[in-house]
């Protein structure tokens, strides 16, 4: 049974929470102490209140546009779009925005810290979920997508690496930046992050389609996939490739993978999965319902294990 630990999170390149940084960055009314994480967009640092004493605990986390950046109107619109999302849109599966300076340099979002880990760190190590925890972990972040689905938002970026766990399963949702409003054109493409491309909806590619929430139920599929079978149904050694694969290429055969799955979960999997959005789920409304039936179903057997993992006792 995989155990997540309880630590703060971190992505693409993190550094030691306990290491300090150079010297203490004072942005606005928040003194960043630790450097947490450097993207190629932004610095995330561990931070405290200016207010505070030295020796308060960073009990929050601030995210900077890096100053290469401050001139790029493209790139400060989504730091701007991710503090707008994050502090009108309101759920327990999502990140909220605690403060933001956002209309003047040094740009910078404030969120809470949380103990918990990006889902790519229990998918890359010794110690896989079970088909509870992967249930329950899927259906947390279909929760957090359905309210940014009817606040009018779609994510864009639905991966393992921006689903947080906490050490008693409870999901967050983060990275609004790359969201755009129902409707309107978001090209895959023009995206900053090839890595993404793994999760990206075959539509995606093209510029001339709207994205609807269905692009982001093939992500979440992309993931659920992953959980179950410790491997992304897509490979390639080019951006091209992954796009011609997300396209034409139908996903590898679950049940082959791991034959242990119920029928029904790979089933909704490769519905996930359908190149023609108007074959998958046609909601997280609709997806939240199935995965509800699917948890009801394979409780039996399981309930220890969840109850392991969250502390709670399940009757």
């Amino acid at each position: 049974m995989a155990q997540i630990p309880s630590v703060q999170f971190a992505s693409s390149r993190p550094v030691r929470a306990d290491q300090p940084a150079p010297q203490t960055k004072v942005l606005g009314s928040w003194c960043c102490e630790h450097l947490l994480v450097e993207g190629p967009l932004t610095n995330t640092y561990l931070a405290r209140p200016a207010t505070c004493p030295a020796e308060w605990p960073l009990d929050y986390v601030v995210k900077v546009l890096k100053p290469a950046y401050e001139n790029d109107s493209r790139v400060v619109k989504l730091l701007q779009r991710e503090a707008l999302i994050a502090s009108t849109v309101s759920h327990p599966n999502l990140i909220s925005a605690l403060a933001s300076q956002i209309h003047e340099p040094p740009y910078f979002v404030v969120f809470p810290r949380l103990e918990a880990v990006p889902l790519e760190q229990p998918l890359s190590g010794k110690q896989q979920l079970n088909l509870a925890q992967i249930l329950w972990t899927t259906r947390q972040a279909a929760e957090a997508l359905q309210a940014l689905h009817q606040a009018g938002w779609i994510h864009n970026d639905v991966k393992p690496g921006n689903i947080l766990l906490s050490s008693v399963g409870h999901v967050t949702l983060i990275d609004l930046g790359f969201a755009s409003s129902t409707g309107e054109s978001s090209s895959a493409v023009e995206r900053p992050f090839a890595g993404s491309f793994h999760y990206v909806a075959p539509e995606r590619f093209s510029s001339r389609l709207a994205t609807d929430q269905r692009s982001d139920i093939y992500s979440l599929g992309v993931t659920l996939f992953e959980c179950l079978t410790g491997s992304r149904p897509f490979e390639a050694k080019s951006a091209a490739g992954l796009i011609e694969a997300h396209r034409q290429q139908p996903p590898p055969q679950l049940r082959r993978l791991v034959p242990h799955v119920p029928l029904a979960i790979t089933r909704l999997v490769h519905n996930m999965l359908r190149k023609d959005p108007l074959r998958r789920p046609q909601s997280t409304h609709q997806l939240i319902g199935q995965l509800i039936s699917l948890e009801i179903e394979n409780l039996e057997g399981h309930c220890n294990e969840l109850e392991s993992w969250s502390g709670e006792e399940f009757v």
